[in-house]
């Protein structure tokens, strides 16, 4: 007999991903199907809401609401502590269905005859459901992964996660919570994608036609100061009006023209 296992050590292959995860299409499809007072929308919010097991959940009854929480303890054993309590809050989802349930039974969901479901029966009752509704792949144990999942997406931590759904460890946890914080960080380079994208197709400039210079659009532009060739001014005239008259009192003392003018004014004195 061999002392040790030559099997150790190797990681099983072609690993799947289990249970297919209801997707939020998916679960308006089966809320679309199943309306308010129906079994199977009793089951579905249940379910969804509280993540529980199918075990745990076909022995879910009024006995368990506790000060607007749903209080009860796990079937399956985990950990050392073998039976935890786990203490859930309604949801608005759950109130509202729930105000439907009939009270006289023992557990919420009941059969057509008036019975409880055991786990196995309604095993069999929840792919009938989902079948009618066009939803052949999906699954009890998926709407407790889809639960799982928007808690996550949500922002729930491991412990958190933990506590909700009575795992012992976190392994399955940080299944959960690595999955939404890789789509989170997907998101963001995307997000910082289509802001680079926007901030690159912004000209620097407006956009000139063609031909045109800086120097013949501001040629239009009107020059500050006395427009009648004053001081500071600019004569403006168009070409067929008379020349501009210049005031000799407006050239510097020391100009070479204001001596030609004082020579003008002499010979006309004479």
């Amino acid at each position: 007999m061999a002392g040790t296992n030559p099997a150790n050590g190797i990681t099983k292959i072609n690993k799947s991903d289990g249970f297919h995860s209801w997707r939020e299409e998916e679960l308006e499809t089966f809320r679309f199907k199943y309306p308010l007072g129906t079994t199977a929308r009793l089951a579905f919010e249940l379910m969804l809401n509280l993540g529980v097991r199918r075990s745990d959940l076909v022995a879910l009854g009024a006995r368990n609401l506790v000060n607007g929480r749903v209080e009860f303890r796990p079937s399956k054993s985990t950990g050392r502590d073998p039976r935890p309590l786990i203490s859930l809050p309604l949801t608005a989802e759950l109130l509202e269905v729930l105000a439907l349930t009939d009270e006289t039974h023992r557990t919420f969901l009941v059969t057509e005859y008036g019975d409880a479901f055991t786990s196995n029966g309604f095993g069999n009752k929840m792919p009938q459901w989902c079948d009618d509704a066009g939803l052949p792949h999906c699954s009890s144990h998926g709407l407790r992964k889809a639960s799982a999942t928007l808690l996550a997406e949500a922002g729930a931590t491991e412990h958190q996660l933990m506590a909700i759904f009575g795992w012992s460890d976190s392994k399955t946890a940080q299944h959960y919570t690595k999955a939404a914080q890789s789509k989170k960080v997907i998101d963001a380079g995307f997000e910082r994608r289509k802001n680079y994208l926007a901030r690159r197709n912004v000209p620097l400039s407006e956009r000139r036609s063609p031909g045109e210079t800086k120097r013949g659009k501001d040629a239009a532009k009107t020059t500050s100061g006395n427009v009648d060739g004053g001081p500071g001014g600019t004569s403006a005239q168009p070409s067929d009006c008379a020349p501009t008259v210049i005031n000799p009192q407006w050239l510097p003392a020391r100009s070479p023209h204001r001596s030609r003018f004082r020579r003008r004014d002499a010979a006309r004195r004479r």
